[in-house]
C-alpha cells in the first residue's frame, strides 16, 4: 500500500468515502478486512479511534495548526493497531501553509504511516504535493449503479431511487444526501 494516496474526483462521488474504508482495511484485526466488527473497526465506525485522524470538515480549510498537532502524532507509534492513517479531505482548500508543512511528512513518512489526500482536482494542490502521491482518479457512476444502490441498500422507493440516479451525475454521494 502506498505511504501516500491522492484521491481524486468531483465532489460526492466517494473520495471520503473510500478513505474511511481504506483507513479500516488497513487497522482491521478481523477477516475478512475490513470485518467491521473488531475492536478496531467499530472505534473508527464511532470516530474514536487512537490510530486514525479524519480531517472532513466540508466547507473549513485545513490549517497549518491542525498539520502540525498531526505532524506531532504521526512521529508515535500505533498504539492499538498497524498503521497511523490521516484522512485530509477536501485538501485542496488547505491553506498554502498547511501544505507547505505537509510536505515534510510527505517526503518523509514514518514507517507506519499512511496518508490519504483526497481533492476534486489534482491541479488545485501544490505541484510537489502531487509527485509525493500515488493519485487514484475516482470516476462517476452509471445511473443504473446509483439506482441499484439506492434501492438495495438504502432502501429508497422505486420513482425517488429513479429520479435521484439521473440528477446525481454519477456521484451516489449526492444521490445519498439528496434523499
Amino acid at each position: 500500500f502506498p505511504q501516500a494516496l491522492l484521491l481524486a474526483g468531483p465532489l460526492h462521488v466517494g473520495k471520503a468515502t473510500l478513505g474511511r474504508f481504506l483507513a479500516r482495511t488497513l487497522n482491521c484485526q478481523g477477516s475478512p478486512k475490513p470485518c467491521g466488527v473488531c475492536r478496531s473497526c467499530r472505534k473508527l465506525d464511532s470516530g474514536n479511534h487512537p490510530d486514525v485522524r479524519i480531517f472532513d470538515q466540508e466547507d473549513e480549510a485545513i490549517k497549518i495548526d491542525q498539520i502540525r498537532e498531526l505532524q506531532r502524532e504521526l512521529v508515535l507509534s500505533p498504539l492499538e493497531s498497524q498503521y497511523r492513517v490521516a484522512l485530509l479531505c477536501n485538501f485542496q482548500q488547505a491553506t498554502t501553509s498547511a501544505a507547505n508543512a505537509l510536505l515534510k511528512t510527505l517526503e518523509e513518512p514514518g514507517e507506519q504511516v499512511i496518508l490519504i489526500l483526497t481533492a476534486t482536482d489534482p491541479g488545485q494542490l501544490l505541484p510537489t504535493i502531487v509527485s509525493r502521491c500515488q493519485v487514484l482518479t475516482l470516476r462517476p457512476l452509471p445511473h443504473r449503479e446509483i439506482f441499484e444502490a439506492l434501492q438495495t441498500r438504502w432502501h429508497a422507493p422505486e420513482e425517488q431511487a429513479a429520479l435521484l440516479s439521473q440528477l446525481a451525475a454519477g456521484r451516489l454521494g449526492w444521490a445519498v444526501r439528496a434523499m
